[in-house]
């Protein structure tokens, strides 16, 4: 048996439509349901084309005729042809040398070492510089009275 819905709703969804045509209430309605309508025609784009107020024949005719008046405005320059002067033979190029990479510089190391010592910069021992593990009981922290 062959499936009936497909062709049923494509039958019915017309036929409903043009019920909501008759049914609307204002223009408005009517026109959404008419732009609906024609959506299930055999050439909906014409008949959208033709409900918006244009003609394609018209237009194709406007067309034609603006082209023809004005055809010598928009007419490419067609350029001459190049003359071809006769160059000098010149003796073939020779292929470059190629690039020889130069060694990159070394840079020469510091004539004295760096000696900052930041062992207490966060305030904790010369052994252990961030207070960790630390068991005295005398705190370094801002805070710690509050």
């Amino acid at each position: 048996m062959q499936p009936v819905l497909p062709l049923a709703v494509g039958a019915v969804l017309p036929l409903l439509v043009g019920t909501q045509i008759d049914k609307s209430d204002s223009q408005d309605e009517a026109d959404t349901w008419t732009f609906l309508k024609l959506l299930f025609e055999e050439n909906p784009r014409k008949g959208l084309l033709n409900r918006l107020g244009f003609d394609a024949a018209e237009i194709e005719r406007a067309v034609k005729e603006y082209a023809d008046a004005h055809a010598a405005d928009h007419a490419a320059p067609v350029p001459e042809p190049a003359r071809e002067q006769a160059a000098p033979e010149a003796e073939p190029a020779a292929e470059p040398e190629p690039a020889v990479p130069s060694e990159p510089a070394v840079e020469e190391p510091l004539s004295e070492p760096k000696t900052d010592d930041v062992s207490d910069l966060f305030g904790g021992s010369s052994g252990d510089p961030f207070g960790f593990g630390s068991s005295s009981s005398t705190s370094t922290d801002p805070f710690a009275g509050m």
